[in-house]
């Protein structure tokens, strides 16, 4: 498999103890991105999809790009021996997986106060 391109909000504390987190736990090389960086602008034309504009981490694999708990269930596909048994979680259905993933992000500020991202219905 080519390498990963994993697309956070590189501004973000809770976004950056995130990637150093799948740093460890994925044994696949990744590059990481900033949202902001002139490079994923590049990516948004040559791989255009409507994910592009969800306020997530983003997944560039295949040419396609995934967002939410999607991007987590393929990231974990490639983890580490020790940590496959956490795929298990992916069993729930999607929805419930989002709901999770959309939870926790609306909440970061609970983990880190310097968070830069604002999801609609933030209260700032």
């Amino acid at each position: 498999m080519s390498k990963l391109i994993v697309v956070i909000d590189g501004e973000c504390q809770f976004c950056q103890f995130s990637s150093r987190l799948l740093r460890k736990i994925i044994a696949a090389d990744m590059i990481f991105l900033n949202q902001n960086d002139p490079q994923v602008i590049e990516l948004e034309k040559q791989f255009p999809s409507d994910n592009w504009a969800i306020e997530s981490i983003k997944l560039l694999s295949d040419s396609e790009v995934f967002v939410k708990s999607a991007a987590i269930r393929l990231l974990m596909r490639e983890a580490r021996f020790v940590f496959q048994p956490l795929r298990i979680i992916f069993i729930l259905p999607t929805k419930v997986l989002n709901w999770a993933y959309d939870w926790v992000a609306s909440n970061r500020y609970f983990w880190n106060k310097a968070c830069s991202i604002t999801l609609p219905g933030d209260k700032v």
